[in-house]
């Protein structure tokens, strides 16, 4: 997603649907995957999502993810600039 300031680098988002009924704690899961990924890959922002926005052939639509931005998602590092 875009960072906050003006000509910074895009800032990390996973944005994750849950299984039915599966309630998720989105600091629990960045502390989960945050050994799993190099530094520059680990989620700044976690967002809980219903569902992903596909394409007809079935292939995420990132450009719509990127364009709903961080709304109601989870800021794991809120100090940042």
């Amino acid at each position: 997603v875009a960072s906050e300031i003006a000509g910074g680098e895009d800032e990390v988002m996973l944005a994750i649907v849950p299984a039915e009924g599966a309630r998720l704690d989105p600091s629990a899961l960045g502390a989960l995957v945050d050994p799993l990924l190099p530094r520059f890959a680990r989620p700044r922002f976690i967002g809980i999502v219903q569902e992903l926005p596909r394409t007809a052939t079935g292939k995420v639509q990132r450009n719509v993810l990127r364009q709903l931005g961080t709304r109601g998602a989870h800021d794991r590092f809120p100090s940042r600039p």
